[in-house]
């Protein structure tokens, strides 16, 4: 039996049509009168379609309809119809956490520029030979959020370490584009800064060459991977140190661009990097893939409560829920961030030294009674590399201080390690002693562990 269109119900129609994408629907009212006439009647089917490609969840006016609303945004967000969907929802989040939980920086969030203004800036590199232009889920946050408009907030978090300050803005297109044009040292080649600190000139970078621009030959694995996988294989190796260095090691070996010539530590388009302290670098700390991942995962970060935010600064210093100990109702716990601006990569003869910082902190349980207040006397530390070499430390306080803990206070402090090797941890203990008796007790450090990102040679980019 032969059924025609006009025999089915139109509700069946249209609960077919909903689940079709916005240009299979298109496409279907394209072919006859009644389903040009139901997709351009449905409100629901619009509305979900905005709501899935433009992140747009209500109209600004009701007299518009939902369909006439999607073909205007296309027209003017059309190029970037595969990404605005994510960008404006990680956008959206941003935007919501500053504004419930740090109003002086959702105050320094710009609104997004016009598209003329990308073209100009993007004619220019492609004059200059910087490759293929923005990424479209770059452009397409400059459309929607053209980073901040006051400098040295840190909207892109802050790290101090004793008069160290890394300060990171992120940057407004027209600003970056000047970057280009006065500071020589970020003239690499086909590279766009996304952040800047004006305190140490830390930034980081994406990648804009377009795949293939590299040879396989000139763009290689950093030779101080092997060296160290093979000191890892050494007698004098802990269990620790050799599962630190396999893990390491497998990640280089893991990361993978988007071409199918893409190998471990490759700096693929779209990646997105720091520069080590040495200049000119030539090797870079490779930290997302793209710029969409990059910047969820900061958000991510911040919207999860992973980053500290402490008197309108976003800290960052990544909470590590494993890394806990407690002992006698004291809890510390710690977390590290690397610090690529003070680290160096192999240069000549130099030796690599990777640089981390630390955040202890530690607290007294408010279950104790006033009867267990203690002050901290000294401390004791264990400092292994990647190759098992440990390093013990002991002194008094803890950057100069003797915190006193009280039921539910809290003290927490910053430090820092270099290593040579691409891992390492630490652990150790406090000693305290109890104010009412001056008995005396070691509280716990939970070892953590450090590891610098994923690394490749930038010597093609200069």
């Amino acid at each position: 039996m032969t059924v025609s269109i006009e025999q089915i119900p139109e509700e069946i129609i249209l609960l077919i049509m909903q689940l079709l994408d916005y240009r299979s629907l298109i496409n279907l009212s394209l072919t006859c009168r009644l389903f040009y006439e139901l997709s351009n009647n449905s409100s629901t089917m619009w509305r979900n379609h905005c709501q899935r490609v433009w992140f747009i969840n209500s109209r600004d006016n009701e007299e518009q309809s939902w369909r006439d609303l999607f073909i205007e945004r296309y027209r003017d967000m059309g190029r970037y119809v595969d990404c605005c969907s994510t960008v404006s929802s990680i956008v959206h989040d941003f935007r919501t956490f500053l504004s419930e939980n740090a109003p002086q920086l959702s105050a320094a969030v710009n609104h997004g520029c016009t598209e003329n203004i990308l073209d100009v800036v993007e004619e220019k590199l492609n004059n200059e030979a910087f490759g293929g232009g923005f990424p479209d889920d770059l452009r397409c946050f400059y459309r929607i959020m053209n980073g901040q408009n006051s400098y040295n907030c840190g909207l892109m978090g802050t790290l101090r370490f004793y008069d160290h300050f890394r300060c990171e803005d992120l940057l407004d297109v027209e600003y970056a584009g000047e970057l280009l044009d006065s500071l020589d040292y970020i003239k690499m080649r086909r590279c766009w800064p996304l952040t800047r600190c004006v305190n140490t000139d830390v930034s980081q970078y994406i990648y804009l060459g377009m795949i293939g621009d590299d040879d396989d030959d000139t763009t290689q694995n950093d030779d101080s991977v092997t060296a160290l996988s093979a000191a890892s294989d050494a007698n004098n190796a802990s269990k620790w140190a050799d599962e630190q260095m396999s893990k390491w090691v497998e990640q280089m070996s893991k990361w993978v661009g988007r071409s199918d010539k893409a190998k471990a530590g490759v700096l693929t388009r779209g990646c997105v990097f720091y520069c080590p302290r040495n200049y000119p670098p030539r090797h870079v700390f490779i930290v997302a893939r793209s710029f969409t991942e990059w910047f969820r995962n900061y958000v991510t970060n911040l919207t999860k409560g992973n980053f500290p935010l402490e008197q309108q600064e976003i800290l960052l210093f990544p909470r590590q829920p494993e890394c806990v100990a407690i002992t006698s109702g004291i809890s510390i716990s710690v977390a590290t961030a690397f610090m690529p601006e003070m680290s160096t990569m192999v240069d000549n003869d130099n030796a690599c030294r990777y640089w981390f910082a630390y955040r202890v902190t530690m607290s007294m349980s408010d279950s104790c009674i006033a009867a267990d207040t203690c002050q901290l006397d000294r401390r004791h530390w264990e400092i292994t590399d990647g190759r098992g070499k440990v390093e013990i430390v002991d002194g008094e306080a803890v950057i100069g201080d003797y915190p006193i803990l009280s039921p539910g206070s809290s003290y927490s402090y910053i430090s820092g390690t270099s290593f040579d090797t691409p891992t390492g941890s630490m652990s150790g203990f406090y000693t305290f002693h109890v104010i009412s008796n001056n008995n005396s007790f070691d509280a716990e450090i939970p070892r953590f562990h450090m590891t610098i990102p994923a690394i490749c040679s930038l010597w093609h980019l200069w």
